[in-house]
């Protein structure tokens, strides 16, 4: 089953195991950015946000952002 709170973040998915959260984004450039991995998919949100600000501009959560401790 798959967990439908993960799909409703930017750049949040489930890691291969499922057991943790995966933040990712796409740097202009084509690359695929691999963040980190979280134990929530909120803190997995906050890191792409962090990385999407220099980017792009926020996305899921209006500054300033909650540190995304792992």
């Amino acid at each position: 089953m798959i967990d439908e709170r993960s799909m409703m973040y930017y750049g949040v998915e489930r890691s291969a195991l499922g057991t943790m959260f995966l933040a990712e984004i796409s740097h202009p450039d084509g690359r695929l950015l691999s963040l980190a991995t979280f134990k929530s998919d909120r803190q997995a949100a906050i890191a792409y946000d962090q990385a999407a600000i220099q980017i792009y501009g926020p996305l899921n959560f209006p500054p300033p952002h909650p540190p995304a401790n792992n």
